[in-house]
């Protein structure tokens, strides 16, 4: 699978009780580790598919958990919320498509916003 090893930006939020406020907000950079057509989040729920993350931490290069490995991984329900993290991280930029093998800088980004808001008021405007 072409995803394997790449790492994608998820916030904070998505480990819900196990964060304090102020990291809740913040981007933790996990490695995309494995996939699995049928897991089970629990005991009771039915198979789903789902990408195997690993956590490393802001700065990516390890998680910040005092504990051994396993606790550094988890996993994400695919479709979503794993697509909205990864097209957070990989936009389509210039006309490429999604997924791109470069991250969109803040810049290229907020440049794209401001291109999308402008169409959308010329729309807006044009009877």
């Amino acid at each position: 699978m072409d995803h394997l090893g790449k790492q994608i930006n998820v916030t904070g939020s998505l480990w819900q009780g196990r964060m304090l406020a102020e990291e809740r907000d913040r981007f933790y950079k996990c490695t995309i580790v494995d996939f699995s057509l049928a897991h089970k989040f629990g005991s009771d729920s039915s198979p789903r598919m789902a990408f195997k993350m690993q956590d490393m931490g802001i700065d990516g290069t390890g998680s910040y958990e005092q504990s051994d490995l396993a606790s550094t991984m988890y996993w994400i329900e695919y479709p979503l919320p794993f697509l909205r993290f990864y097209y957070d991280t990989f936009p389509a930029v210039d006309g490429g498509s999604a997924g791109a093998a470069e991250v969109a800088s803040p810049a290229q980004r907020r440049q794209r916003q401001r291109k999308q808001q402008r169409r959308q008021h010329w729309h807006s405007a044009t009877p």
